[in-house]
């Protein structure tokens, strides 16, 4: 189909222009099919999920698109989106489903063929569902194992250092437990789904987590090997 084809057949209410229902309802063929082979790396926030994934990108043959990354681009180009995700995120809540599951699928058209890291994602059971509903079952997920404790200290230094909007102590407290609150029936979900997941311990050092990695690395050869 053509470009202005498509168009017309997701401007469903014929007002010359695709609103975000509209979008999301007609992302399959704007976005076309599976572009990449992923592995999905869930954790809690400061697990240590980017630290992880930026070591695979470096001595890996991998890519990596993190979720986080994603919103915080919309919110610094200050689209309309951009600013309707910015209140969410400063307030520690999740974004809708199908709205981070369409910017990942726009995002990932640009490694089709390669095996490439979810940073942050799923981050709920909804998120899952959706995610194998558009893009196909994942190839495995990491799961970083870490203290509250351990991932509050780490949030509030790197507030610190990278100055990050979203990395307040009270936005920090609330997004931990939204992950505990979400995190087990989402992991429930893909092990039903049988998606193998791979439980490492991240509440030590960078070193003794990629350490943990390589110590099951037969499970998973095709990335450390």
């Amino acid at each position: 189909a053509t470009l202005e084809e498509l168009f017309h057949q997701a401007d469903v209410d014929s007002s010359g222009a695709i609103d975000l229902d509209e979008f999301l309802h007609a992302s399959d063929a704007l976005l076309a099919s599976n572009p990449a082979r992923c592995i999905l790396v869930v954790g809690g926030p400061g697990s240590g999920k980017g630290v992880l994934c930026r070591r695979l990108v470096d001595e890996c043959d991998v890519s990596h698109v993190s979720c986080g990354d994603l919103l915080r681009s919309e919110v610094e180009a200050d689209t309309p989106l951009g600013r309707e995700v910015a209140g969410i995120m400063l307030r520690g809540e999740l974004v809708s489903s199908a709205l981070i599951v369409t910017l990942l699928r726009r995002r990932m058209r640009s490694f089709g063929g390669r095996r490439l890291l979810l940073d942050g994602f799923p981050r709920s059971r909804d998120n899952a569902i959706d995610f194998e509903a558009q893009c196909g079952r994942p190839e495995l997920a990491l799961h970083l194992v870490c203290d509250e404790e351990k991932m509050l200290e780490r949030i509030l230094r790197r507030a610190q250092t990278e100055g990050r909007a979203d990395d307040t102590r009270k936005a920090a407290v609330r997004r931990i437990a939204v992950y505990r609150q979400q995190s087990e029936p989402t992991l429930e979900w893909l092990r039903a789904s049988r998606v193998p997941i791979v439980e490492l311990d991240s509440s030590g050092s960078r070193e003794e987590m990629w350490s943990g990695l390589k110590a099951i690395g037969r499970l998973m050869r095709n990335i450390v090997i």
